[in-house]
């Protein structure tokens, strides 16, 4: 998973979230619960005339395991490296409902 950061016209940040695949044609964004629905709207705004989906997905479960010995998941989850800790090995696993993953491109 990779950062990215949604900003407004003067730099600020807006919405701050993880992206990652998400199959074949798609991609995961990963931002806070509480911004979730403001987000999605603005990506709304952006989609234009493009033949893109946007669907919100609460009942994806994220678990974060911190190094290279953690215990893997037992459960039907994708486990992705996360790129802004370069030091440390931080696994991030997309359960419950989660397709393929994997860095983008």
């Amino acid at each position: 998973a990779k950062p990215g950061a949604l900003l407004s016209p003067q730099g600020k940040i807006l919405f701050d979230f993880l992206i990652s695949r998400a199959g074949d044609n798609g991609f995961r964004l990963e931002c806070r619960a509480d911004t979730a629905d403001d987000f999605v709207r603005r990506l709304m705004l952006y989609r234009l005339r493009a033949k893109a989906e946007i669907v919100k997905q609460d009942q994806v479960v994220v678990t974060v395991a911190w190094g290279d010995d953690s215990t893997p998941s037992s459960s039907d989850s994708t486990a992705l490296a996360d790129t802004r800790f370069r030091d440390v090995a931080v696994r991030r696993t997309y359960g419950g409902g989660a397709k393929d993953g994997g860095d983008p491109d």
